[in-house]
């Protein structure tokens, strides 16, 4: 999710179709205006993908389902399951509360911090005008709740 900034809705709105293994990549519908596209699958995901997909076919989800992710009542898994098991994570690492920054900003930042994008960070999936200063600010918000010294 974080690797390839998506948000939540976006992750639990992959389809099945838009899988292509072989060519390992994945087609992603973004929401709130943002551009379609089409992202690859990097470093273990790939295998990932499949051993989700074999439980996945273990969980005899109705063929009316079509997105790649579901519940264990084998429907389409909420943003909201995710948000709860994102909350439990956190809670697990220590944390007060999950932190607050998007997973579009949080990939950003990370390219941004390991020196392969300055200046506006155009070629982000999800957003295409966020400053710099912009996602400095929000990963500083969310290192605030990490470490619980935001307000």
């Amino acid at each position: 999710m974080f690797r390839h900034g998506l948000r939540v809705s976006e992750l639990c709105s992959l389809k099945l179709s838009g899988i292509d293994l072989e060519s390992k990549v994945f087609h992603v519908r973004r929401l709130k205006g943002c551009d379609h596209g089409v992202q690859e699958f990097y470093n273990g995901e790939t295998a990932a993908i499949k051993a989700w997909l074999v439980k996945r076919g273990k969980m005899d989800p109705p063929a009316t389902i079509e997105e790649l992710f579901v519940s264990e009542r084998r429907r389409q898994l909420s943003r909201v399951t995710v948000w709860a098991m994102i909350r439990q994570v956190a809670a697990a690492a220590g944390l007060a509360r999950a932190p607050g920054v998007a997973p579009a900003y949080a990939a950003a930042q990370l390219r941004l911090r390991s020196g392969q994008q300055r200046g506006r960070c155009t070629s982000d999936p999800g957003f295409s005008g966020a400053s710099v200063d912009f996602l400095d600010r929000k990963v500083h918000q969310a290192e605030s709740l990490a470490s619980g010294t935001a307000p």
